[in-house]
């Protein structure tokens, strides 16, 4: 993801992606909870203070970190890329092609 690039130049379109994003099948896919955990923020113990605080911290929370489409949504309805507030990202800068996981 480039951040200077269309769309996820805009705010609203990087929230919209992390409240979609079904975090579970992620950390599956890599290995499952053995191998990690679902990442709720990217900053490293010597900035925090490594208080349990932030350990807790998860600005796009979502129910068994599975996504939340409404909210994702709601977030892309706020975004310029998205014209018609529909909560989908308009256009051809929001163009994406669909790939399908295969089965191990």
């Amino acid at each position: 993801m480039r951040l200077s690039l269309p769309p996820f130049d805009d705010l609203h379109v990087r929230r919209a992606l992390n409240l979609a994003l079904n975090k579970a099948v992620v950390l599956q896919a890599r290995g499952g909870t053995t191998e990690g955990s679902v990442a709720t923020h990217i900053l490293p113990p010597s900035i925090t203070g490594d208080t349990a605080e932030m350990d807790d911290r998860d600005p796009y929370a979502t129910p068994n970190h599975e996504g939340d489409k409404a909210a994702a949504r709601a977030e892309m309805s706020l975004s310029r890329y998205d014209r018609d507030q529909d909560g989908r990202c308009d256009g051809r800068v929001c163009a994406v092609t669909r790939v399908q996981s295969s089965p191990r």
